[in-house]
């Protein structure tokens, strides 16, 4: 069951992006043509480097609607129920 860590309410797109099996930048494109905000922080996972980051909530939607779509990785299928985020 793959997880997601989440900090403060907010979730890596790096992290995301390898959940539904796509790229970071694939996943940021699709980010800002649905309208869902991203922020930049620094992360200690990548070493104080600034790292986009979204709310639980909105990444939630995004596994959903894909879901949905059908429009996962290659060969991949995601159960947004499956999905845990952890603190």
């Amino acid at each position: 069951m793959p997880s997601i860590t989440a900090r403060e309410g907010m979730v890596i797109a790096r992290d995301l992006a390898e959940v539904i099996g796509i790229d970071r930048s694939n996943l940021l494109k699709i980010l800002k043509k649905q309208g869902i905000p991203t922020d930049r922080r620094r992360s200690v996972e990548a070493r104080g480097q600034f790292v986009s980051v979204l709310s639980v909530g909105d990444a939630e939607r995004l596994i959903r609607r894909r879901e949905a779509e059908s429009i996962v990785g290659p060969g991949q299928v995601v159960n947004v129920q499956a999905v845990q985020f952890t603190d």
